[in-house]
């Protein structure tokens, strides 16, 4: 690991505990977010209901002692759920989808922070620790060992903060930009970002995979076609014919496999390997009939014979026997038995005595045998005839050879029918090997040798697309919901709340929204509320409203539940009645907030599932983590060239700090190495970590 520069020091300083003060930390919740959420939280019917809840929560005593100048548990409930399910917006509540059955989600169940734990009777639970327990959160406002929330008021009570909208986002942008402890945002962001490395490789692998289901065919080589690199299509039996392949030495070029079978290719070859043609082959190729400029060509390694010369150059390839033959197949490396004459090695009969049966071709209807056995003749094969339409499928313009003598129709009138065909049949097989032309007959030998296909698996083989629905569906609901290209994760979809503009937007547009609407009623009935609170002692008289009535105990004024005959409607059914009478009268408005709302829930679920899977539990981070602040730190440049890293850092940036502008200034620098590290130009920033 190379040293610091001085911006990445000054920012690691920021992460650490008490950092000086002319440094400063280095991250903070995004303002605007916090500023946004405050905004919203001082409209004047959000100001009044928030009073009401918090003032209200101090009257909950479960069981209750007495309901004079008590509520009970289920009734503060009903309070904190108000609007729910017509306008959530218009009371800072969570959609009713949320807090209550069917869906069976608790209200903390949209927070994905750690600071909330399972209550357990042996955990020593200290003032401000927060619990679930029977699906709601609690606040521990005394010190307390063994006694369940819900069932002391005097240690616990209702954990507002998670029961409203604004009270879990900020939450939840603090717990990931935990001023107090910065090591932990250092943890969490490394996890995530490791996690996105894994299962981003997944979900764009499987997305690949569409890409190749559009040529995937179990009838020509299906899985093996991917998993041995289409060589497959070249044979049944792949062992058989490495051998031979080896065998053939350097005899084909794999660069030229459109001339295989040509008499002027097997000639040029040799001279590419040797640097020229024997004397003796060069005579031979004089006396039948081939030009001196072609012999000349041929003796630099090029073809430029012409159709007949391609024809008189392999009635001088017969010719070489002997001496000369062994020369040749010195000069080429091959040792291949039984060769008779030069001319066999372009007849796969002759060139893979020991695997020509087993070459393959791909055809319209899957894979066919090139070579058939002869009926009534035991151990004899013909040249498959039917692949004559395939092989010779285009126009003879599409040829690349000299005078297109490597077109089948040509190559047929130069060598034996049965020879041309299997050429341009293993030709073709052969180019469905990615790459083939990069590599030689010895190193394709060598590979070949070692492959092991799909052989005796008969579901894999079976498969009619390289990755069923079923497993793609798996893996994406296993990884997680993305939002970038191929659905892959991205840090706004697991620690999003701090960067996500659908936040701060929402709160914002909620706000403006709620200044058009007439609440004035609503605030009315929540001020009633506050009064009741003030003043709990029976009777209870509210003088005006919806809810006018006398009451002997406060939980009879909010439920309208009371043994007075005077008593009215009660205060939360008449809160409930008067939001009813505002979503009709505002369609367009409500719409508006609901939507956000919704946008809200939805980025809180996503970011809340995608944090299980990355296995982040705030409650488990170490803190004070000098460790983690040096490898974050350390790890500066490579995420300024992580668009997603890059873009998260920078909006959680404390720009009104040292630290948190040098950590800018860092991912600059970063950006700045990566673009100037192919022009030789290096910077002085690098502090070396060896002694000096």
């Amino acid at each position: 690991m190379s040293g610091l520069s001085p911006l990445m020091s000054i920012a690691g300083a920021g992460l650490l505990p008490n950092p000086p003060p002319d440094v400063g930390t280095t991250f903070v919740p995004p303002t605007d977010l916090i500023d946004s959420v405050a905004d919203y939280s001082a409209v004047p019917v959000i100001a009044s209901v928030t009073s009401v809840k918090n003032q209200a929560r101090d009257l909950v005593v479960q069981p209750p002692v007495s309901l004079t100048t008590e509520i009970t548990a289920n009734t503060y409930l009903s309070l904190l759920s108000l609007g729910s399910d017509d306008c959530p917006a218009l009371t800072d509540t969570l959609p009713g989808s949320v807090i209550f059955p069917p869906s069976g989600i608790a209200p903390g169940g949209l927070v994905f922070n750690g600071i909330i734990s399972i209550w357990d009777n042996q955990t020593d639970y200290v003032t401000g620790d927060v619990v679930k327990h029977q699906d709601n959160i609690y606040e521990a406002v005394a010190n307390s060992k063994n006694v369940a929330p819900g069932t002391d008021t005097s240690r616990w009570k209702f954990y507002i903060n998670n029961y409203t909208m604004s009270g879990s986002v900020d939450v939840d942008a603090r717990a990931v930009v935990d001023t107090t402890d910065l090591s932990k945002f250092c943890q969490v962001f490394m996890t995530s970002l490791g996690y996105l490395s894994q299962a981003n490789a997944t979900l764009n692998s499987l997305k690949n995979s569409d890409i190749i289901a559009q040529t995937f065919d179990p009838n020509q080589g299906g899985m093996d076609v991917l998993s041995t690199g289409g060589l497959n299509l070249v044979s049944d039996d792949i062992p058989v014919l490495a051998t031979d392949f080896k065998n053939l030495g350097e005899a084909i070029s794999l660069a030229n496999l459109n001339d295989l079978g040509l008499p002027g290719e097997l000639l040029a070859q040799m001279s590419r390997v040797s640097g020229g043609l024997l004397p003796g082959i060069s005579d031979l190729l004089l006396a039948t009939g081939v030009s001196q400029s072609g012999v000349n060509g041929l003796n630099r390694g090029v073809n430029q014979l012409t159709n007949q010369e391609e024809l008189n150059a392999y009635t001088a390839m017969s010719a070489v026997t002997g001496d000369l033959l062994a020369q040749v197949k010195a000069i080429l490396g091959v040792a291949t038995g039984n060769l008779a004459n030069l001319a066999q090695i372009l007849d796969p009969r002759h060139a893979l005595p020991n695997s020509f049966m087993t070459l393959l071709c791909p055809d319209a209807s899957g894979l066919s045998l090139v070579y058939l056995p002869i009926e009534g003749a035991p151990g004899v094969y013909g040249v498959n005839l039917g692949l004559e339409p395939v092989l010779d499928n285009a126009l003879i313009e599409a040829y690349s050879g000299p005078n297109n003598v490597n077109s089948l129709a040509i190559l047929k009138k130069i060598i034996p029918q049965d020879a041309a065909i299997a050429n341009k049949a293993l030709a073709r097989s052969l180019q469905q090997i990615k790459n083939i032309t990069s590599t030689t007959l010895p190193q394709l030998a060598r590979s070949m040798s070692l492959v092991q296909p799909m052989t005796g698996l008969d579901q894999v083989n079976g498969l009619s697309t390289p990755i069923p629905d079923s497993v793609k569906d798996l893996y994406r609901q296993q990884l997680g919901q993305g939002s970038g290209p191929n659905g892959t994760v991205l840090l706004t979809d697991v620690l999003g709340v701090v960067v996500n503009p659908v936040f701060e937007e929402t709160f914002v547009g909620s706000a403006q929204v709620l200044s058009e609407i007439d609440t004035q009623d609503l605030q009315s009935i929540f001020q009633d509320m506050l009064a009741v609170i003030a003043a709990p002692d029976p009777p209870i008289v509210i003088a005006s409203g919806p809810a006018a009535g006398e009451y002997n105990t406060v939980e009879g004024a909010f439920t309208g539940v009371d043994p007075n005959p005077l008593a009215g409607i009660g205060l939360i059914p008449a809160a409930n009645t008067e939001i009813g009478i505002i979503v009709v009268a505002n369609p367009s408005a409500v719409e508006t907030l609901n939507s956000g709302w919704d946008a809200i829930t939805e980025s809180l679920e996503i970011q809340a599932d995608n944090q299980a899977k990355a296995e982040i539990d705030f409650g488990e981070l170490t803190a004070n983590n000098v460790s983690s602040t040096m490898i974050f730190t350390a790890n500066l440049h490579e995420y300024a060239v992580n668009v997603d890293a890059d873009e998260f850092l920078t909006a959680t940036a404390n720009t009104s700090s040292l630290s948190g502008q040098s950590m800018l200034g860092s991912l600059r620098e970063g950006k700045n190495l990566a673009a100037l590290q192919d022009t030789g130009i290096k910077l002085d920033t690098q502090l070396p970590d060896t002694p000096s």
